[in-house]
């Protein structure tokens, strides 16, 4: 009966000494990325912070759960441009509809204590309404198609299907087919 009371108030100390470290250590989140909701296309931004950190790196969910790493992230979404995996701020360019419903965490590091904000999610749309910059372009079997120019020069044209393409001023385009659910995305040659 001593030892197995001894084997409990040992398991007890050492269980509040590693409790103690990781509250001593410091590494606490200090603001967790929230939603964003975007058209495709677009440009989405999760920001995080921790106090006294070493490292940090973001993960990926997606709509079913499954975790990625940025670089799986990378090549099952070849189009968008992911850049800050090891910073507090991830940024993914040229948003996909494929994207819809995906989300990101980052993961703190500090000694051997490791935290992580909870997990942001974007919600990509198709459609933009036709806006006063925002001009009548053509009919597509019984569907209208609009162009869009942003400020930043970007081309899109918009079907009322959902489907979609946009041209960058550097000649890379991302498209979306609506009625197949096909994406796809390149350089426009000349």
């Amino acid at each position: 009966m001593k030892r197995v009371i001894s084997i409990v108030v040992v398991l007890v100390l050492v269980l509040s000494l590693g409790t103690a470290a990781y509250a001593d250590s410091g590494l606490n989140i200090t603001k967790n990325p929230t939603n964003e909701n975007h058209t495709a296309g677009e440009t989405a931004y999760f920001i995080s912070g921790a106090a006294r950190y070493e490292s940090c790196t973001w993960t990926f969910v997606s709509p079913s759960g499954e975790k990625l790493s940025v670089q799986s992230f990378r090549n099952r979404f070849p189009y968008a441009t992911v850049e800050g995996e090891n910073t507090t701020t991830l940024t993914i360019r040229n948003l996909g509809l494929d994207m819809n419903s995906w989300g990101a965490f980052c993961t703190f590091k500090l000694a051997n204590a490791a935290a992580d904000t909870t997990t942001a999610y974007m919600f990509v749309s198709a459609y933009v309404p036709p806006t006063s910059n925002t001009a009548y372009y053509g009919n597509n079997y019984y569907n209208e198609t609009y162009m869009f120019e942003n400020a930043d020069g970007d081309l899109t044209l918009y079907n009322t299907d959902g489907s979609f393409m946009l041209i960058s001023p550097d000649g890379s385009w991302v498209s979306y087919d609506a009625n197949t659910g096909a994406s796809d995305g390149g350089v426009v040659g000349f």
